[in-house]
């Protein structure tokens, strides 16, 4: 599993950041699902593609994060199974991954239904005795959510249909259709982060703009919340795009704005001493292409103009894209 891979699954297996996604798709942002109603599962999944039943050959699969969420329903209490699938890169066949993984766990709580009625010795049909279900089970509601922690928009398929050959579309009426539940914080709207109570909104928005350093920059002296920004969120932006914010060891929240000055301030300071030579540039050239200064301000910050930055980054073969 590789750095983003586990930085985002310790983030997101969080109750309350994972309560928090959830109340996103399903309530709007309302804080209907509670973090004290959720209990982390073992994330491994098996299936038994040849059939059911535990003498056919199975299969071993492992989701991202997987919880269950405690409903009361009158006196009853029953549950729901959610699941969270973090992307740091588009994977083009989520919608085939995402329905074999809901289908494993469909299947799974037949086998368990199945071992319910078998040490109950209930009395069922031949035809309920052959599914191992009767008449009057029921299973409970599987629902997946993708988030794209990437820094690129999903530009993958949603549903299945979208990945069946096209000219095969007059038997897609004939395919039950599976669409996946997604959050891609490069459709989304400001309106759309405001429904975020947790702190997956600040890491969304600067996957949103830290492609665009205008946007990026205007973010970051905007949204108060980047203010007071616990260390752990900003080691995952970090994580997640590549950037080099300083974290403020004394203390448990960084004040990113602050932070970004201080960096540019230690790389002039730097490039005194050094003689702007390739340590110094490199660090320079990696804030443009992060969108965190312009050219200009990093010729100004060298104390020298900004054809002068250019022909040292071409000196080093640091090209910048036009």
């Amino acid at each position: 599993m590789s750095e983003k891979d586990n930085a985002t699954k310790n983030f997101m297996e969080k109750d309350e950041n994972f309560a928090d996604a959830f109340n996103f798709l399903v309530f709007d942002g309302k804080p209907v699902i509670k973090p004290e109603n959720l209990t982390s599962i073992d994330s491994a999944i098996l299936g038994f593609p040849d059939g059911f039943g535990r003498k056919s050959s199975s299969i071993k699969k492992y989701r991202d994060v997987v919880k269950y969420l405690s409903v009361k329903r009158d006196e009853n209490a029953s549950y729901i199974l959610l699941a969270i699938e973090n992307q740091s890169k588009t994977h083009y066949a989520m919608p085939v991954r995402n329905m074999m993984y809901d289908a494993i766990q469909y299947e799974k709580q037949i086998r368990d239904l199945e071992d319910i009625h078998k040490k109950r010795k209930s009395k069922m049909s031949s035809s309920e005795y052959l599914s191992g279900f009767t008449k009057t089970d029921r299973l409970k509601p599987v629902v997946t959510l993708v988030i794209n922690f990437s820094n690129e928009p999903w530009d993958g398929p949603v549903s299945l249909n979208e990945m069946i050959e096209s000219d095969n579309e007059a038997y897609l009426k004939f395919i039950p259709d599976y669409r996946i539940n997604l959050i891609d914080p490069f459709t989304m709207t400001s309106d759309d982060f405001k429904k975020f109570s947790s702190h997956l909104k600040e890491i969304l928005l600067y996957l949103k703009c830290s492609r665009n350093k205008e946007e990026l920059k205007q973010l970051l002296q905007t949204e108060k919340v980047y203010e007071h920004t616990p260390n752990e969120v900003v080691g995952l932006i970090n994580i997640l795009t590549g950037s080099n914010i300083k974290i403020d060891e004394t203390a448990e929240e960084t004040n990113m704005c602050q932070a970004l000055q201080g960096l540019l301030h230690d790389s002039r300071i730097e490039g005194e001493k050094e003689g702007r030579k390739e340590g110094t540039l490199s660090a320079f050239y990696e804030m443009i292409k992060q969108g965190l200064i312009t050219i200009d301000q990093a010729a100004t910050s060298l104390g020298i103009t900004t054809k002068q930055l250019l022909d040292n980054f071409k000196e080093y073969n640091l090209t910048l894209e036009k």
